[in-house]
Parts: structure tokens; C-alpha cells; sequence
């Protein structure tokens, strides 16, 4: 007997449902002393007193209120707190938040002494999401795993914006999804419009797990989509609640696809790509191609045939890597092979912020038909940038996008051939002085300053579920970060300063980073094995010495050497 489509889904529906009420109901209370139920405009959510490191916390969203914000005791146990008994629909106001209370609780055959903190979020929206399982296990056992559910989203006040089913939930990422912290792909059985962002059906939750601020990937998606370059992503933060337990300060972002609220661009005849490891697309089983320099792009969309993505991508590389700057097999030159603009505003935002992974991964191209030109943009991936530290080659000096390597010394990096080419590098440094350095100092000057205010009382309460983060330091090393940034560049791109370019061999990669001429590398940390070596001379570096010529070094292991 054959279902249509529409009844299928219903009844998946209606199964999540049933499975979610009746399944949080079995499960929600037998194992916690009590849970609270919030309310607003008649609508209840449950939420668990969740168990960590030993002690119990209690997360109320920012629009639970001194009346809607109810105590539900386990009918298990007799439930103290402070040694006051707590009775069935208590106000949470009874308690203070972020103070640790003494916790009891006693049953005919056992009694637990714990402590118990409420901990209250705020200036957030709220995301609830309940799946039939009642509980995240089999979603985290393997990224693939999906489970159906319910989703609902609440604003700062409480307002519901959004009820319905989802067609699925799973885990996203490659690094992050390593993490305890759990990034997901979730996909809403029909679109919607989630906190203004438009109508759509897949979206993201971003952990911003290696970013303490939780500030980088959106302060890049909003000056990117501010600067033009093309379909840079919607985002916003919310509190996620999954099952009822409190999962912490999330980024809810558009998901890169194309489609007419996203990448607007044609469905036949157009195609959107990422470059992304070769052996990372092999072992997941993703469509790729490869062009002969060995970059692999994985395809997100394409109506044409995957040879056809292959050559367009291949003759745009082989203009770009020519030195007359013209494809051999199409006698078209890079400027008629691809947008400039976007490729210098792709370069701008991935030099400034110092994202390590330009392109090597997570980096989105797109190629138009209408037009037969290859665009970049789609920022992606922001969370590892704005970062300082002692290594010269990752630090406010650092050449990253620009530097003639990426992996090896015989690969070639498109924005460095880009780079040398008069037109676009002009463009680059036109760019800079007219439309990102102007923007960058507003945001130091005071627009850094509402993002942190924007966020730093929610950071407070992510801290408490996850902690070990520290968002104050993260925040100060960004600024500082910026403002030596902003200088440095201002002397590369408008002053023209001359600087010797150092390259660094490491691993698997080779980092870069400019040096003014006289200037001694005794800034260079020392390894714990072995000594910095020149690559052309194949002798120990002398850090004294002052660099008169770009130089090429690297680690050896003094004995082998």
C-alpha cells in the first residue's frame, strides 16, 4: 500500500510528538530531584536539573520571571533546598541565582546531599529541541546519526516566534565535532523564517567551541556581509536547550546552499564548491573533483555534469598561475575567468582576521552562469582567527592568505599569484583604504564594545556549562590583536613600507610573516628539539643577524643535521 509524501510526514510528526511528551514525561523526572517548568503566553517548557561535575545546576532562560518560572519536585523524594521543603509549582524567585544552595533529598529507601545552583541566562533568544529518544545518545554516537523532533524558539521576552516539526537533527563539523561541545545541522519539515533571517529549511547551530569570545565567526559574517563580499551568512545567538537540558550559548547561522534567500544564483547551469582536504572528502564519501594543481573541491550544487565544474575551475587556475596571466587551453585572461572583486574581497577578510585554513578548508566559490565568471565568498569558519601569539608567523605580522605556500614548497597559492598581478593587487589595497580599514576602526573605536555587551552576560552562563572558557581574556587579546593588525597593514598596503618576507616550514605547513629590513629574528621562540636552520644554506640560523633578504627556515633536528 502506497502513502503520499504529505501523509508520511504527518505521521512521522505526530510519532515525534507523542514520543517526545510522553518519553520527557518517563524520563525527565526519574533521575533529577526536581525540574521547573516556564510559561509564557500559556505555553510550558520543562527543564531538567542537570548534574555537573558533581553538582547540580539549575538553567533558567533570561525570560523566566518571578511568576512563571515553576518548581515541579520529583514526586520520588521529599526536596529540600536550604533546608526549606519544596512544594509543587514553587517560585524560582524563592531562590537566589548563582549561589551555591545546600541541596537534600530523601526517599523511604535512599537520601542524597548535593548542592544546587540556579543559574538564569539572559539577552538571548531561547531554542528548545526535543527528539522521541529523550536524550542525545544516539545523535552523538556517530556524526551521521538524525533523529525527527519538536523545535520552538522564543525571543528576550518570552514571545514564542516559532513552533514545528523537524524533519531531522544531526551533527555537524570535522575538528568541533571531536569537542564535548556538539555542533548541528538540523532541517525543518517545511521552511520558516528564524529570527529574521529569511524562509528556509536547513540551518546550522555553530559551537564557536575554540573561540571563548564567542564573538569572531560573527563579527566576520556581519562585516563581511557589510563589505559586499557575496552571500556572506546570516547569524545570531541563541540559548539551545536539547531535551530539556540547558546546551549552551549557541551561533544559529543560514546554512551555504544554494537557494533564493542564500546563494541566489541560478539552479541550472551554476554550481557552489568548497575546497576542502582531498583526504577528508575521500574518507566521507562526498563528490569532489581535483584540478592538476591537486585542489579538491567539494561540491555543493551543480545541474552540469562534474567535468564541466572541473574545467571552468581549471582554466581560471591556469590563467591565475600564468605569467601572462592567460589560459593556454581557452586564451582567456584571469580578469574575464573570474569575478576580481569578490576574490579581493574574499582575500581582504581572510589576510585581516589571519584564518589559517585559507583555502585549505571550509572555503566556498561559486560560479555563475549568467555571467561565466567564478565568484569567491561565503565567509565560513571564523572562529580560529583575530588571534595573537608568539610565533611571528601567526601573529599580528603574519602573511597568511598572501604567502606564495600553503603546504609545501612546490604547491603555488592562488591569492599569492593573484597578488602579482598589478590590477588586483591595486584593487586589494583600494579596497582596504576605502572601505575595510574605515570599518575595522569603527569596530574598534566602539562597535567591538556592543558585541560584548551584547553577549557578555549569556558568555556568563555558558561558563557555568562549560567551563574552563575565559571570554574577558579572549575578547582583550582580539582588540589587541586588531589595533597591531591595523598598523601593520596600514604600513603594507598604504605606506608601502619595505619588508623582507620570512617563511617557516613547519609540519605540514609553511607559515609566513614580514620582517623590516635591520629587524633581528630574536623574536623566533625556541623549539624543544632541534635549532632554526636557513633552507638555502642549510645552516643554523643566527637570530642576531640582521634580515636583509627574504629568507626560508625551518626546524631540523640538530644531530641529523
Amino acid at each position: 500500500m502506497k502513502h503520499s509524501k504529505p501523509v508520511i510526514l504527518l505521521l512521522t510528526v505526530l510519532l515525534a510528538a507523542i514520543a517526545v511528551v510522553f518519553g520527557r514525561n518517563e524520563i525527565g523526572m526519574r533521575n533529577f530531584p526536581f525540574s521547573v517548568v516556564v510559561t509564557s503566553d500559556g505555553i510550558r517548557e520543562e527543564l531538567k536539573c542537570q548534574k555537573l561535575k558533581g553538582e547540580y545546576y539549575m538553567f533558567l532562560p533570561g525570560y523566566a520571571g518571578d511568576e512563571n518560572a515553576q518548581i515541579q519536585p520529583n514526586p520520588v523524594y521529599d526536596v529540600f533546598i536550604d533546608g526549606q521543603q519544596l512544594e509543587m509549582n514553587q517560585p524560582c524567585a524563592d531562590f537566589p541565582t548563582n549561589t551555591k544552595l545546600e541541596l537534600y533529598f530523601r526517599s523511604l529507601k535512599n537520601e542524597g546531599y548535593e548542592t544546587v545552583t540556579f543559574v538564569q541566562s539572559e539577552d538571548m533568544p531561547t531554542m528548545y529541541i526535543d527528539v522521541p529518544s529523550g536524550n542525545m545518545e544516539f545523535i552523538h554516537a556517530e556524526k551521521g546519526n538524525s533523529e525527527p523532533g519538536w523545535m520552538r524558539i522564543y525571543s528576550e521576552d518570552g514571545t514564542q516566534s516559532y513552533s514545528g516539526p523537524l524533519e531531522s537533527l544531526k551533527g555537524r563539523g570535522n575538528n568541533t565535532w571531536m569537542g564535548d561541545k556538539k555542533p548541528y545541522s538540523l532541517e525543518l519539515s517545511q521552511e520558516a523564517d528564524l529570527l529574521g533571517m529569511g524562509q528556509a529549511s536547513k540551518w546550522i547551530l555553530l559551537t564557536n567551541a575554540n573561540d571563548d569570545s564567542h564573538l569572531r565567526n560573527k563579527i566576520s559574517y556581519d562585516m563581511a556581509k557589510a563589505l559586499n563580499t557575496p552571500y556572506a551568512p546570516d547569524c545570531t545567538w541563541v540559548h539551545l536547550y536539547l531535551n530539556g537540558e540547558y546546551a549552551g550559548l549557541y551561533l544559529l547561522a543560514e546554512r551555504n546552499e544554494v537557494h533564493p534567500q542564500r546563494v541566489a544564483i541560478e539552479e541550472e547551469g551554476s554550481f557552489l564548491v568548497a575546497i576542502e582536504p582531498d583526504w577528508r572528502l575521500r574518507e566521507q564519501g562526498y563528490p569532489y573533483v581535483q584540478t592538476s594543481s591537486g585542489m579538491a573541491l567539494r561540491i555543493h550544487h551543480n545541474t552540469i555534469p562534474q567535468n564541466t565544474v572541473q574545467q571552468i575551475w581549471q582554466s581560471a587556475e591556469n590563467a591565475i598561475y600564468a605569467e601572462d596571466g592567460v589560459d593556454p587551453v581557452s586564451g582567456k585572461s584571469w580578469d574575464e575567468l573570474i569575478d576580481m572583486d569578490s576574490w579581493a574581497r574574499k582575500y581582504l577578510m581572510q589576510e585581516i582576521f589571519g584564518n589559517a585554513d585559507v583555502l585549505l578548508a571550509s572555503e566556498f566559490f561559486f560560479y555563475h552562469q549568467t555571467e561565466g565568471l567564478l565568484y569567491a565568498g561565503l565567509i565560513w569558519d571564523m572562529d580560529v582567527t583575530l588571534i595573537d601569539t608568539n610565533e611571528p608567523w601567526l601573529s599580528y605580522r603574519a602573511i597568511i592568505a598572501g604567502r606564495p605556500h600553503l603546504s609545501s614548497d612546490s604547491d603555488r597559492n592562488l591569492f599569492y599569484e593573484l597578488l602579482q598581478k598589478q590590477a588586483f593587487c591595486n584593487r586589494v589595497k583600494e579596497l582596504y583604504q576605502e572601505e575595510f580599514r574605515p570599518y575595522l576602526r569603527q569596530l574598534l573605536d566602539s562597535d567591538l564594545d556592543k558585541y560584548i555587551q551584547a553577549t557578555e552576560r549569556a558568555v556568563l552562563s555558558h561558563e557555568v556549562r562549560w567551563p574552563g572558557e575565559d571570554s574577558g581574556q579572549s575578547t582583550a587579546n582580539m582588540r589587541n590583536f586588531l589595533e597591531k593588525r591595523i598598523k601593520f597593514l596600514d604600513d603594507y598596503w598604504i605606506l608601502e613600507k619595505q619588508f623582507f618576507l620570512v617563511q617557516v616550514q613547519q609540519e605540514h605547513r609553511i607559515w609566513a610573516f614580514a620582517a623590516y629590513p635591520g629587524e633581528t629574528l630574536e623574536a623566533l621562540p625556541d623549539m624543544e628539539s632541534g635549532s632554526w636552520y636557513r633552507m638555502d644554506t642549510d645552516e643554523i640560523l643566527d637570530k642576531t643577524l640582521p634580515v636583509n633578504s627574504d629568507l626560508m627556515i625551518a626546524v631540523k633536528d640538530s644531530d641529523a643535521a
